[in-house]
């Protein structure tokens, strides 16, 4: 009988470690299922609310449909990557990177980050081209990290209709949104400003406990007296933002606008 028990915990033991993985990778996909959703519907309801909707109230609505999600921290404000209000070409008042937050969903335990960015004003006497520069990143990685090719990006022309999408895991990627960089801190993104004047960015996150860190959006504007289009400067991307390497001829901003970031401590 004692035999027959030490055999019967040996076989037990070694199914649990079989099927464990697959426990787990079935939780994950359910969890990434849901945090689809929430994607899919907080975009839907962006365009249902239209141009003019304030981003607060779009989010207020969005929060009372999904009574599972809650706001782990969020911010209205912006900043360059040494924490002041940046002196650039353009004025503070014509560039506004608002409303980033990270947000828990209860029922699967499971993070998403939501950044934005808006142009409130455009001096259409300047050459816009080459493209600008926008990018999420986590200060920590190690801490709170982005999965690969899991999050979405959709950028609004000036009347606020969708001009371009990169989303790679719904395999829809269309319009003024290119991607520039994609490392272990976060995705850069090349942007036609003259067609994408605003965007958003979703993006599922996974987090490990004693963390004390946060997502940010930051952008980096160009523009050019030459005939350059397309793509000016090479990008890189670490824990404290983006930084571009122009090419000759190229203006630009003397530091990326950063939101504040959405905290998890």
């Amino acid at each position: 009988m004692k035999k027959r028990l030490i055999g019967f915990l040996i076989a037990l033991t070694v199914i649990l470690q079989i099927t464990s993985p697959a426990f787990a990778t079935s939780e994950d996909n359910v969890a990434y299922k849901a945090q689809r959703r929430v994607m899919d519907d907080y975009f839907e309801l962006c365009d249902k609310m239209g141009t003019y909707a304030d981003e607060d109230e779009i989010f207020e609505i969005f929060l009372a449909e999904h009574p599972s999600l809650s706001i782990i921290d969020s911010s209205t404000i912006y900043y360059d990557e040494n924490g002041e209000i940046p002196v650039t070409r353009c004025q503070p008042s014509d560039f506004n990177m608002m409303k980033d937050s990270l947000v828990y969903d209860n029922d699967y335990g499971t993070y998403i980050y939501f950044g934005y960015w808006d142009w409130k004003y455009f001096d259409y006497l300047e050459n816009y081209n080459p493209d600008d520069v926008v990018a999420f990143f986590s200060e920590d990685y190690t801490k709170l990290q982005h999965r690969p090719n899991v999050y979405a990006v959709y950028g609004y022309d000036q009347s606020g209709k969708r001009t371009a999408v990169y989303d790679p895991a719904s395999n829809n990627m269309s319009g003024a949104i290119s991607k520039g960089l994609d490392n272990k801190h976060g995705i850069a993104f090349w942007v036609n400003e003259i067609l994408v004047r605003s965007g958003r960015i979703v993006v599922p996150t996974t987090y490990k406990s004693g963390a004390n860190t946060r997502m940010m959006t930051s952008y980096c504007h160009s523009w050019t007296s030459s005939t350059l289009t397309g793509i000016g400067g090479d990008i890189s991307l670490t824990g404290g933002g983006i930084n571009v390497a122009w090419s000759t001829n190229v203006n630009s901003w003397p530091s990326p606008v950063t939101s504040p970031g959405a905290w998890i401590k």
